[in-house]
């Protein structure tokens, strides 16, 4: 036995957690898109399955180390959706169980890209102007 290999311990997220996440982000979804409007138990746990997809498609390592980002990202993309529908006054954001769900592209699915191109330029305006160091010369 080579006792200089190392074996990396498997990951598992525990339900609780993911549980944990998808309270908090439907809390905040519902609150910024719908205004905290009644839905029944029903509508609310099927919304609630349908971020938890979200959250069990990230691979367990970077849930673990880095979930806060996700959380933070979610909650950015759902902004991103309520500032392009206050935009006009004939947008809107359909029921949650159609709006979350995954196979529409038109929900939140889709703000992914508004968000990959939200943080490219936020990566670019970062890079651009930050300070730098100015040597002094005599």
């Amino acid at each position: 036995m080579n006792r200089t290999s190392k074996k990396q311990a498997k990951i598992i997220v525990h339900p609780a957690s993911i549980r944990l996440m998808t309270d908090a982000t439907w809390e905040y979804a519902h609150k910024i898109l719908w205004n905290n409007h009644p839905f029944t138990k029903k509508e609310t746990e099927q919304a609630k399955a349908l971020i938890q997809e979200y959250y069990e498609s990230i691979p367990s390592e970077k849930f673990a180390a880095g979930i806060h980002r996700y959380f933070s990202g979610y909650c950015i993309r759902i902004l991103m959706a309520r500032n392009y529908v206050l935009r006009r006054p004939q947008r809107y954001i359909p029921h949650p169980c159609i709006w979350i769900d995954k196979r529409n592209p038109k929900g939140f699915a889709g703000t992914k890209a508004w968000y990959d191109a939200f943080i490219q330029e936020q990566h670019y305006v970062n890079q651009r102007f930050r300070p730098q160091s100015f040597s002094k010369t005599a």
